[in-house]
């Protein structure tokens, strides 16, 4: 196995970047304050898994609407 590449590791890490951002700003926005906290850490911390489950959380609780998130 050959080792990978600067552009390969760069290329890695500039899309995980995106996921993590895209996550956050879903979370943020559909979340209330504690439990978008609670999901921006895992999603911080554990990026691959926490996205995934979110995703899976996120599509599983359908249509439901949680009220906007407040910011105390």
């Amino acid at each position: 196995m050959r080792p990978y590449s600067p552009i390969e590791i760069l290329t890695f890490f500039a899309c995980l970047a995106i996921v993590m951002i895209i996550n956050l700003f879903v979370i943020f926005r559909t979340e209330k304050s504690l439990l978008a906290i609670v999901w921006a850490l895992l999603v911080v911390f554990l990026p691959v898994l926490g996205s995934i489950l979110y995703f899976i959380y996120y599509l599983a609780r359908g249509s439901r609407k949680t009220a906007p998130a407040t910011y105390v």
